[in-house]
């Protein structure tokens, strides 16, 4: 099987940067894409083999239409296979503390940006009738914390978009992959890479349509699911009596 190509955003820490370093150890293709590439921590990317692009996620679609014809470019099969909607940064304060433009700011670069990039990919892969389009989340967008409303919001939103546009790409032979952000980035990468090219412990196994890493992500999410199951129970009776 030929080299994958990953086209991986805000790779200068992180889970960004440990999904690219393992990526290139398992020999596949990296673009790396962060808002400052002279940062030190992107050098041993670029050492062993990873092509480096400055990239703003806020920029305006015609602007990332164009970054992402030059990212194709630098792929040898003119073509990317996967794109990992990583790029994010979490605003903190409780909801009166916040102004407009945080609020705006925070959505700006973590769910429009990841928005802009997959309509900006959409095309190539849909002509090339394949790929995959990874939004990377947070436990934040299934359950709210005090003074997480700005971060936990956009989780939220992009949770949401994901799936729909889970449901948008299936006919197209496309896949979409929501993922938690985890505790350990190097262990998360290596699952992460294990889901999407349906290796490893994901062998034989579908894609699901979202992926919990991480022991106290998994029991914050059972927590909430208990949480919401019970709460349809209690109030079923109340739901019901709306119907026709």
């Amino acid at each position: 099987m030929a080299p994958l190509v990953w086209l991986i955003t805000g790779t200068s820490s992180g889970i960004g940067l440990a999904l690219a370093q393992a990526v290139l150890a398992r020999g596949d293709h990296v673009i790396a894409t962060a808002r400052d590439i002279t940062s030190p921590t992107l050098l041993p990317l670029q050492t062993h083999g990873a092509h480096l692009l400055a990239f703003d996620v806020t920029l305006p679609q015609s602007t990332i239409t164009s970054l992402l014809a030059t990212a194709l470019t630098l792929s040898p099969s003119k073509g990317i296979d996967i794109l990992v909607n990583n790029a994010g940064y979490l605003e903190i304060g409780v909801l009166e503390d916040l102004n407009d433009s945080q609020w705006r700011a925070q959505f700006e670069t973590n769910v429009f940006g990841a928005v802009r990039l997959a309509k900006a990919i959409l095309p190539s892969m849909r002509e090339r009738g394949s790929g995959t389009v990874v939004w990377v989340g947070s436990v934040a967008g299934w359950k709210g914390e005090e003074g997480g409303g700005a971060y936990c919001g956009s989780k939220f939103a992009v949770a949401g978009i994901a799936e729909s546009f889970r449901e948008e790409v299936v006919h197209l032979a496309m896949t979409a992959y929501n993922g938690r952000q985890p505790c350990s980035p190097l262990k998360a990468a290596k699952h992460m890479i294990e889901v999407i090219t349906s290796t490893g412990m994901a062998k034989g196994r579908d894609m699901p349509e979202r992926l919990v890493l991480g022991s106290d992500a998994l029991e914050v999410v059972r927590e909430k699911c208990e949480r919401t199951l019970a709460l349809l129970k209690e109030w079923e009776e109340v739901g019901r009596s709306t119907d026709f």
